[in-house]
């Protein structure tokens, strides 16, 4: 019988390389499955979902001195090859008018009364009163400050502010026994999606009046936080998954509940500050200017 398999992998060489592999697979798929069994049961994870509520800028921010020089080339290359306008064009109609009114003029021997202010039809404006009109609005124009009286006063906890720049919501958070600045988050409960986790989470702790949107269900990035010795065998399990979900800032109030001691609206700059480094440097990764 021993012959007659040898003969038979002798003939089928393909048949003996399907065998060793399917026989390394076996071995593997039970090593895998002991050292599952062989687990300690502390070792499951507690999920979360965070929110990362973001408000967009609300003026352009200022030109870079690259941006700036690029601009100037295309306002040159525009003016290079561009037509004339409405407005050039009334001028030079408005320039042959006034040829014409004064050889009509010299050629009839008229005498001009009150000089060459009125050149076409009376009550009508020419193309340079327009201009000068255009001149004497843009000289009683004040440009408004880039700077509000909340970034004079340093007040992180307003909207008006950094008005060129993203502002994204951290939170103060009791987490157990101990507050940490982070993005307003609650843990995961049974039959319900991550998306709504954080949803929960965001009225739960800041308000129902906050209204937003959020950008899809699924997260933008992910952190993970491995519980200490004492907190693992309170907790029966080796540590927390937080998920983090995008969502766009569009109206309400902070109103801070009994796990938010505090709030503020800060820069992804001004953030490196408050939160933990490892915590930070997840959260920089799907966060942008």
């Amino acid at each position: 019988m021993a012959t007659l398999v040898r003969s038979s992998l002798n003939i089928f060489p393909r048949f003996a390389q399907r065998l060793t592999a399917f026989r390394a697979y076996q071995s593997a798929s039970l090593a895998t499955a002991t050292a599952t069994e062989s687990k300690s049961v502390d070792e499951k994870w507690i999920l979360a979902s965070a929110v990362c509520l973001e408000r967009y800028p609300i003026i352009v921010p200022p030109l870079t001195e690259k941006e700036e020089r690029f601009n100037i080339n295309l306002k040159k290359i525009e003016l290079e090859r561009s037509i004339l306008c409405d407005h050039e064009l009334k001028h030079l109609d408005d320039l042959l008018k006034k040829k014409q009114t004064e050889e009509s003029d010299t050629s009839h021997h008229v005498e001009k009364v009150g000089g060459t202010a009125d050149m076409t039809e009376e009550g009508k404006l020419t193309a340079v009163d327009m201009e000068d009109a255009w001149e004497r609005e843009a000289l009683n124009f004040s440009e408004g400050s880039r700077e509000t009286v909340a970034d004079q006063e340093n007040d992180l906890q307003s909207l008006n502010r950094k008005l060129d720049k993203k502002l994204y919501l951290v939170v103060k958070q009791r987490l157990g026994e101990v507050e940490h600045w982070i993005l307003p988050q609650g843990d995961h409960v049974e039959n319900e999606s991550m998306r709504e986790t954080a949803e929960r989470a965001l009225g739960k702790l800041c308000g129902d009046s906050v209204q937003s949107k959020f950008m899809g269900n699924a997260p933008c990035g992910f952190y993970r936080n491995i519980f200490s010795k004492t907190i693992k065998e309170k907790l029966c399990a080796n540590g927390q998954k937080v998920f983090f979900f995008r969502a766009e800032y569009s109206q309400g109030d902070i109103t801070v509940s009994d796990h938010v001691s505090d709030y503020k609206w800060l820069t992804i700059e001004e953030m490196a500050e408050y939160l933990q480094p490892d915590y930070y440097k997840k959260c920089k990764m799907f966060m942008s200017d």
